[in-house]
């Protein structure tokens, strides 16, 4: 089992088949992933404000609301871009 685990990392140190483009990919996930945050808690001093109201709601209010759902949209494309695994990573889980 060690030899076919090793045959499958290939020959050539660790880092081997990561470009600059896994590392970009990396980076858009992690901004994707901060984005959120950011807009729910570190622009809320800024928006922070009960007109105008926005589909009969404060400002304030909407502004959250309006982060929850676009918190999932931001997490679902962090799940897009995520490697996937591969058929033996998951034959060795179970």
């Amino acid at each position: 089992m060690t030899r076919s685990i090793e045959s499958e990392r290939g020959s050539g140190g660790g880092s081997s088949g990561h470009g600059s483009g896994s590392k970009g990919l990396l980076i858009l996930r992690v901004v994707l992933s901060v984005v959120p945050f950011l807009g729910m808690c570190g622009a809320v001093p800024l928006v922070n404000q009960v007109e105008p109201y926005v589909l009969g709601m404060p400002f304030l209010v909407f502004w959250i609301g309006a982060w929850t759902v676009l918190t999932s949209v931001c997490m679902g494309l962090v799940h897009l871009l995520a490697p996937a695994a591969t058929v033996a990573d998951e034959g060795r889980r179970s």
